[in-house]
């Protein structure tokens, strides 16, 4: 997707999108998702890596975004991994049951790594 508003790389055929970098561009989960959808939906399982390194807050439009992100993954029969997320995400993750929906990594090389 070459006209996205934030960089979403490729290596390997995984695409990664690094948030904290969304956040310095002071995009919003509203603006974010529909990117990040459009781009799962143009493929046959699409493999995604979202990296939370750098992101103090998570809010519930974030949930709300990833949600919507997962769903679009888990219909193109794709995989979506986060990693990266600091101990306030990793906590709001666990009360809320939502570890039980996503793969979580605690960081980038080991969330490739689980692609292999």
């Amino acid at each position: 997707m070459t006209d996205s508003t934030f960089p979403i790389t490729m290596q390997n055929g995984i695409h990664i999108v690094r948030l904290a970098e969304c956040i310095v561009k002071n995009l919003s989960p509203e603006q974010i998702g529909p990117e990040i959808v459009y781009l799962i939906d143009q493929e046959q399982d699409p493999k995604l890596i979202l990296d939370f390194e750098d992101v103090q807050y998570l809010s519930s439009a974030s949930l709300g975004m990833l949600l919507m992100i997962n769903n679009s993954i888990e219909h193109q029969h794709g995989q979506l991994i986060l990693c990266n997320l600091n101990r306030r995400a990793q906590d709001l993750f666990a009360l809320t049951k939502l570890t039980l929906k996503f793969t979580i990594c605690k960081s980038l090389d080991e969330a490739h790594a689980r692609f292999q």
